[in-house]
């Protein structure tokens, strides 16, 4: 299971399929609010949402159930224990802190998970 938390919006979760995808559904955030503008130009221009961006933190749960079975019991899925998630893309980093731009797709790939109190 994988929670987004966008900026100061409630946490999301969004549950993996048998090959580990997952989406997470979520509206944008409201944008900043631009600086209130003089009654006539020139005057300086407020960050354009094309250019608006937010902090996402991604947290991964995960216990490993064996065998694995054909129906997932939903309780299980939901009350599993937080893991160790990272990233591989040429190296090795912690997934937790990403950045969501407006107008684009925030896609994390590659991502290792190893259930919490497991061996490295």
């Amino acid at each position: 299971m994988l929670e987004a938390q966008v900026g100061t919006l409630p946490p999301v979760r969004g549950v993996a399929d048998r090959e580990g995808r997952v989406a997470v559904l979520f509206p944008y955030p409201e944008p900043r609010p631009s600086p209130a503008r003089p009654a006539s130009p020139p005057y300086p221009g407020g960050t354009s949402l094309q250019e608006q961006k937010w902090p996402v933190r991604l947290t991964v749960f995960y216990e490993p159930e064996t065998p694995t079975p054909d129906i997932p019991d939903l309780r299980r899925t939901l009350d599993q224990l937080p893991a160790v998630a990272s990233i591989e893309d040429g190296g090795t980093r912690p997934l937790g802190d990403e950045e969501l731009r407006y107008g684009q797709e925030l896609i994390v790939r590659s991502v290792v998970v190893t259930p919490a109190g497991s061996p490295p």
